[in-house]
């Protein structure tokens, strides 16, 4: 299975306004999705374009206030052509109107998988669009078990167990923890893991992640003597097992 089979499904948001950006991304991070923030808001067509090729999302939140700055149906014409060439992909897309456009008017990018959102939306609006563009793209979703030592992360539900003890972890912690299970004897920098957690270009404190993963530590231990099975390898980052380690140490 490749790593990308492994990853919960990755939702890239494309809205002007802050307010709202910040919004939607929380709303996606809620549900335990992974998104994707352009890393450059004052170019938006070469920053989406670039996310698609580099991400390659599984869905794509468009907002109509982007036609400030860009021809709206060229703009999402470009999104699937890119993804089409690039990685032979046909990607759903979202696309949120604000309260004075006309759900006519953006009907005809219609192309089976489309949703359209209006303008004041509810967090279930917007994954229940979600979910339905990813039932219909039909994305890689079954065999996603992560595991080291008697630690499991079950990606089709996003649940972690200690053993048989079901684990409790908010969004980031979730993401933390996938990130190192991808990659057990990799050594994660901070910027690494707020690259993956936050989203590329995303400004985020060192410190951040420290507060985050010292959390995690707290969380996944059965006790409180127990040997952190997140290790801190200094001046460079974090993982799950030291060069030289044995599995069952």
């Amino acid at each position: 299975m490749s790593a990308s089979e492994k990853l919960p499904p990755q939702i890239l948001v494309i809205e002007l306004d802050e307010i709202q950006r910040i919004a939607i991304c929380n709303i996606i991070e809620r549900s335990l999705f992974n998104v994707i923030r352009l890393s450059n808001i004052n170019d938006i067509e070469t920053s989406s374009i670039n996310a698609v090729l580099i991400f390659a999302p599984n869905v794509i939140i468009v907002s109509t206030s982007i036609k400030e700055v860009v021809q709206i149906d060229t703009f999402i014409q470009k999104l699937r052509s890119t993804a089409q060439k690039s990685h032979r992909i046909e990607i759903p897309i979202i696309i949120i109107l604000n309260q004075n456009d006309n759900v006519e008017n953006y009907q005809k990018f219609d192309n089976g998988l489309i949703e359209i959102v209006q303008y004041p939306y509810t967090d279930s609006e917007i994954i229940l669009a979600v979910k339905s563009l990813l039932r219909r793209s039909r994305p890689i979703l079954k065999n996603r078990l992560l595991r080291y030592k008697d630690l499991t992360m079950d990606l089709s539900n996003y649940k972690v167990y200690r053993g048989n003890k079901p684990i409790r972890l908010g969004p980031t912690e979730f993401k933390i923890l996938q990130l190192l299970l991808e990659s057990p004897k990799v050594i994660l920098s901070r910027e690494k893991i707020i690259d993956y957690v936050w989203g590329h270009g995303h400004k985020i404190d060192l410190r951040t992640v420290d507060v985050h993963v010292n959390r995690l530590r707290n969380v996944i231990k059965n006790n409180k003597s127990e040997p952190a099975l997140i290790k801190t390898v200094r001046a460079s980052g974090y993982c799950l097992k030291l060069p030289g380690e044995s599995d069952y140490a």
